[in-house]
């Protein structure tokens, strides 16, 4: 095995144990809004405690890496989330759990920059698009993997069970992230600079940084309100147990797999820059047809297996997005400040995090229906299509340096 595909399969893991012991909570809610006696709003407000320090960590921890060391970063991360995840199980005060669900966040949030940037050091120019969907599978399949076992283990034994438990598959992350991953070659040239001389502010300068991030915005504003409101939507639309309506949940992780392939080959394939802005509209337009969709079959009451297709469908093409979008910023960012390009591409992009699902909770509590807050996801997706279709010719000629290790 190649060391690149090492690599590939260790940060696989890595979002697996990421996103499965993020998106445990969700189902876990449910009773959690029971036993704390709190609306949907404050349950929107717990689900994102998360995800504020986890956005805040997103540029810090990329330029950390950068600069001391990404592997190191990922390290620390992973022990601290281990640990953060079993004492999470033994809170008995809302205020408590709280706080706990904010350092999980911050802790998890050295994670994102330092994989991208390591896999796309590591990854051969040519593989690219794979080499970023194959890293990146592992979170739907985490995604499916948390929601089920939340579900379960919640119905079985409890959530406080069901969050302790995820300790064991971060602590194992961090274990093999200590033996099998590299620390990626220095490449510091002057303080502050990247490739060629690239100051870190010039590339904040560049236009098409924004227009990728905002971009990533707009595609993981409908994956956060599907990903966080799914099991209670199909609750409401008459699944009886909370177990049934996770395995149904699960369907949008799941469909990382032929989503993130798929995408992935076509962006390797397609060589020119019209024909990847191409594949990223039709994904973008599709995810919000969908969306909108969605929102009309919970308003209409359509049948669940109906809701569960046009989930899994939109999922497809929205986690294929995140392969086009981490593949362009790979090419338009010198390799040296690869943690600070998507550290910061990734902060702008879970803003959404925290404001699709309150806005989705607040629509679901003064109208009764969570289909107005996939509605907005639809328009939102929209808005991210407009801005990719104006991003300029990728840099991968000029400022690309891609390394392979066999």
């Amino acid at each position: 095995m190649k060391y690149y595909q090492v690599v590939w399969s260790v940060m696989l893991l890595g979002w697996l144990a990421l996103y499965a012991s993020r998106m445990v909570f969700s189902p876990c809610v449910v009773s959690i809004m029971d036993e704390f006696h709190i609306t949907h709003v404050e349950a929107s407000l717990l689900v994102s405690a998360y995800f504020y320090p986890y956005v805040v960590m997103q540029f810090v921890a990329g330029h950390l890496g950068d600069r001391l060391g990404r592997k190191r970063v990922l390290e620390i991360g992973y022990f601290a989330s281990a640990l953060i995840s079993f004492l999470m199980g033994f809170s008995d005060v809302f205020i408590i759990l709280l706080l706990l669900r904010a350092l999980f966040g911050f802790a998890q949030g050295f994670y994102f920059a330092n994989d991208r940037s390591i896999i796309s050091y590591y990854t051969p120019k040519e593989k690219m698009g794979i080499g970023q969907a194959l890293g990146f599978i592992g979170g739907g399949l985490g995604l499916t993997l948390g929601i089920i076992l939340g579900g379960f283990l919640t119905q079985i034994y409890n959530w406080r069970f069901a969050l302790s438990f995820m300790s064991i598959p971060l602590l194992s992350v961090a274990i093999l992230i200590w033996k099998l991953v590299k620390e990626p070659p220095s490449q510091e040239g002057e303080s502050g600079q990247g490739a060629r001389g690239t100051t870190y502010w010039e590339v904040f300068r560049n236009r098409d940084l924004w227009l990728v991030s905002f971009a990533n915005f707009s595609a993981l504003y409908p994956f956060w309100t599907i990903s966080t409101w799914a099991p209670k939507a199909f609750l409401d639309a008459g699944i009886s147990t909370l177990a049934d309506a996770s395995i149904f949940s699960s369907l949008f992780g799941l469909s990382a797999l032929p989503g993130l392939l798929v995408v992935g080959s076509m962006i390797d394939v397609a060589k020119k820059s019209i024909t990847r802005k191409i594949i990223s509209s039709a994904s973008f337009i599709l995810v919000a047809s969908l969306a909108i969709l969605t929102g009309f079959g919970l308003q209409y009451g359509f049948a669940v297996w109906t809701l569960a297709l046009l989930i899994f469908v939109g999922g497809m093409f929205n986690w294929g997005l995140f392969t086009v979008l981490y593949t362009t910023i790979a090419e338009i960012c010198p390799p040296k400040i690869y943690g600070t390009a998507f550290g910061f591409f990734n902060a702008v992009g879970f803003l959404s995090s925290f404001t699709a699902p309150v806005i989705a909770g607040w629509l679901k509590d003064i109208t009764g229906s969570f289909s107005y807050g996939f509605y907005i996801a639809g328009i939102t997706a929209m808005l991210g299509c407009m801005a990719m279709s104006m991003v300029q010719k990728p840099l991968s000629c000029t400022m690309h340096a891609s390394r392979c290790i066999n």
